[in-house]
């Protein structure tokens, strides 16, 4: 699991891998069963780990409360092909990319943030906290080409 933090040590995004499903450190389920939270408590969009073998989750429905309204925030899992992912703070100082394979998932919580397709046919599922009210007041598109250049972590 990655944290991916501004230069005031802000928490931008996490990038969790599959494999981390695997690993047996602090962040990872090892070959244990079990829940790990990935989200802040605070952050609208909540990401956990979850590795349960022959587990039943109760029914259940989700009580409506008050929550407060912040900018969207949204996650990309990739199933299929390879994306770089790219994000920078809030004024697009120190971008950095990240490549993203399949089974990893990535969840945005602030900053400059995009992703490029390298596959002729990747396949990405997108989740972002609601409600949606159209692209146009949802974000504001900022210039791309500067951000893919910034140096590529790889951890294939």
């Amino acid at each position: 699991m990655q944290h991916i933090r501004d230069k005031k040590n802000e928490l931008l995004a996490v990038i969790v891998r599959q494999t981390d499903f695997e690993a047996n450190n602090s962040h990872g389920l090892g070959s244990g069963k079990g829940r790990v939270d990935v989200s802040p408590t605070v952050e609208s969009l909540q990401l956990a780990m979850i590795r349960n073998r022959n587990k039943t989750f109760d029914s259940h429905v989700h009580l409506v409360s008050e929550k407060y309204h912040c900018a969207a925030q949204e996650a990309w899992v990739v199933i299929k092909g390879a994306v770089l992912f790219t994000i920078a703070d809030y004024t697009g100082d120190n971008p950095r990319s990240f490549m993203l394979l399949p089974g990893d998932c990535c969840i945005t919580y602030q900053g400059v943030h995009g992703y490029k397709t390298l596959d002729e046919d990747s396949w990405v599922y997108e989740f972002k906290s609601g409600p949606y009210f159209g692209r146009e007041k949802d974000k504001q598109l900022i210039p791309f080409k500067e951000m893919l250049d910034a140096p590529v972590d790889t951890f294939i």
